[in-house]
């Protein structure tokens, strides 16, 4: 492989926005439902 350190940082690079992507994601729906709540309360 010619490029080996441009495909393996291309790769680090992917799977750490995948990470961080998942991850506020999943707090964000969190922080959703919670506001739908308080709506659903007041």
């Amino acid at each position: 492989m010619e490029h080996w350190f441009w495909t393996l940082l291309s790769a680090v690079i992917l799977i750490w926005y995948i990470v961080v992507t998942a991850i506020i994601a999943f707090k964000g729906s969190g922080d959703i439902r919670r506001m739908i709540e308080k709506m659903k309360n007041n």
